[in-house]
Formats: C-alpha cells, structure tokens, sequence
C-alpha cells in the first residue's frame, strides 16, 4: 500500500462563547487554528491526523507546518509503503524540529495501519484497557469564581481529577490552589501546571506550598531549558514533578531520568506522533516514571490518537486530559467522541475509529487545500 498523495487544511474552530479565551501562562488561545492532513495511497484507505501549532513551545506555526509538509516532509515519503512508520522517521532525521508536522504525519500512518488490519489503534499498540478512559480536566487561569465553579462542575459530572493552570503570580496560584482543592475534597487527583512561568526561586515556594495543600504532581515549573532547576525542585521531594515541554524528543526524557526529575511524564501524540510515544513510554516505564496523556487541546483527530494512546499501555497510570476539546465548538468529526461520566468511551472502528465530516471541515476552513502529490 503506497502513499500516493497528501492533503494539507488549515481550520479555525473557536471555543464556545461561554468560555471565551483560554488563558495559561504562556498563551492566550480564542480558537484551536490547527492543520489537518489526509494521507491517500494506491488501495483507496486514506489515513488522517492533526497537527497543533505551539510557537511559545515548538517553534512552529500553520504556515510553517505547511511549508515543512509541501517541501520536507511529505515528498521523501511519497510512494514509499504506507505501513513502514519507522522508515518514515528515518527519512525525517535530517530535518531539524517541525515535531508537530511529522506527529500528524505519523498519526495518520498509524490510522492506516489500524484500518488495514480492520482493528481500533489500540489493539494495534498493546490493548491495555477495554474500558471508557477516566478523564482529569484542565481548568485555564481565570477568576477564582470561574476556576472553582469549572472545578465543582468536573466533579459532579464525573471526573477523575482536576489539573489547574497556575504561573501568573505566587500568592494568586497558591490562594487558586487552595480553594480548588477544598471544593474538590482530599481524594481527586489534583495537580497544578506552571506553563514553565515561575523563577527557580519562586518555583520552589510553589513546591513547598503546593505540598503543604495536597497537589499530587507540579507540572513544568520553570523554563525547560532550566535543567538545573528542575533538579533542585525534585531534589526537595515536596511534589513529583510532572514534565511535559521539557521532553520534546527522547534524548529529553533519557536526561531528566538521569537527573531525577522525572515524577511522570506527560505524553502527547500531537508532539511525538504514536512512534516516539511508544518509545517514550517504554522508557518511562523501565525507569518506573508513572504517565499520562496530555492535551494540547486539540480538535477531534488528535484527541481519538491520544485516546488510542491512552488505552494501550499500562504505564498510563494517571487519568487523562481528553476532555478539552468539548470547550470548542466543533471537534469536526463525523461522530463526536463520546464523554459520559467523566469517561472516554474508545472509538471502536478501525485505525483511529474516527471520520472528518467534509461539511464541518469545509465550513471552519481556512484557505484553499493543499494537495502534495
């Protein structure tokens, strides 16, 4: 089965008007602008996946993950066999970066492998759970009145836990902090996220006031680029951090094992497509660093990847962050995802289990498709 040619769109899907921005401390998002791409081969399957632009994080933007897919990526890999994903990374080596452009290239490969054998991805990966996924819901900066009625509303509809962004300012992260956590009761999963906003010395009053609270992880404190940092964090053993920006490839993960660092990991298939996340799985899991899977509040293709993810390894130990992209409008798929009780009920079809409706996509469009071919 050989790759034939590959559609490139952009989209804008905005959130709903009842949540207005999405606020962190590294960016303020009003809409998910992501790129989606079609991959089309000889058989007639055509596998899809989604690429999230984070320029705060990845350095990439839709133009350039437009650009890297019509000149890089796409043509080295044009007529070679659908399936092989790892001769797709081995073409790729050389280009530097672009980590969003070859996960949604990679993402609709692994669709393909899924719908050739007629089974859903996570069979295909390990097949871990058989069950709708328990969800944490990550709750942005805003009012203390927002974040605690979004927090109590998590709970009563199910969810297994609350992750809370923090990063604008010591003494109004611990107050936030506070007070979600006696609105959720000492039992759910409670864990903060610094975007990477604190100081070294900041961040380590956050550890010890965050310990004192009862937050279960601390999610990159300081800049990823601060190893030392992060190591003197950890060192104090108040609160496990959990990395995420900090472990863009494998060579990231092997170090902060190394330097101790490592509470979890956060895993995302939008950053490292399914065939780094395998890899960064099963280092975690040698190295006993417990995992989840993150968002990066993505539409619906990416969200059923990283569901897929989610289910097939037992290293997931935590909930994960599936549930955002019901804050958008629209997740474009023919069938929404389901989400009932604070749960993710799999998508059963093959690949990905999931369809782009045409309509949807057409109507959040933006700009002509790219066709590379």
């Amino acid at each position: 089965m050989k790759i034939t040619s590959v559609d490139v769109t952009v989209v804008a899907v905005p959130y709903k008007p009842e949540v207005g921005a999405i606020v962190t401390a590294g960016l303020v998002l009003t809409e998910a602008r992501h790129v989606l791409v079609a991959l089309h081969t000889d058989e007639g399957l055509t596998g899809i996946g989604e690429a999230v632009p984070r320029p705060s994080v990845y350095g990439e933007t839709v133009d350039s993950i437009r650009a890297a897919l019509r000149d890089l990526l796409v043509p080295p890999i044009l007529g070679a066999e659908a399936l092989d994903v790892e001769r797709m990374w081995e073409r790729w080596v050389r280009v530097i970066g672009n980590t969003t452009a070859k996960a949604a290239l990679d993402m609709a490969c692994h669709d393909l492998q899924g719908r050739a054998a007629n089974l859903p991805l996570y069979k295909l990966l390990g097949g871990y759970a058989n069950e709708p996924l328990p969800l944490t819901m990550p709750i942005a900066i805003a009012s203390d009145e927002e974040v605690l009625d979004q927090a109590r509303r998590a709970v009563d509809t199910g969810y297994a836990g609350v992750k809370l962004k923090v990063g604008k300012g010591l003494r109004r992260d611990v107050r936030a902090v506070e007070r979600v956590r006696e609105a959720i009761g000492d039992e759910l999963l409670l864990y903060v996220d610094a975007n990477q906003g604190y100081g070294t010395s900041d961040a380590l009053k956050a550890a010890a006031a965050f310990a004192r609270i009862g937050v279960d992880l601390l999610e990159e404190p300081v800049s990823g680029a601060n190893t030392l940092g992060r190591a003197r964090i950890a060192q104090t053993g108040q609160v496990p951090l959990l990395l995420d920006e900090s472990i863009q490839g494998l060579p990231d993960a092997v170090r902060e094992i190394g330097l101790g660092t490592a509470g979890a990991f956060s895993v995302r298939s939008p950053r490292t497509g399914i065939t780094l996340s395998k890899k960064l799985v099963g280092l975690a899991d040698a190295a006993e660093v417990p995992c989840l899977v993150g968002s990066h509040r993505e539409l619906g293709v990416a969200t059923a990847a990283s569901a897929h993810l989610a289910a097939a390894f037992a290293a997931m130990t935590y909930p994960s962050e599936l549930g955002v992209h019901t804050l958008l409008t629209d997740g474009l798929l023919a069938e929404p995802l389901e989400i009932a009780g604070g749960r993710l009920t799999l998508p059963a079809g093959p690949g990905l289990g999931v369809d782009l409706d045409p309509g949807r996509v057409d109507k959040h469009r933006v700009g002509d498709v790219l066709t590379i071919s």
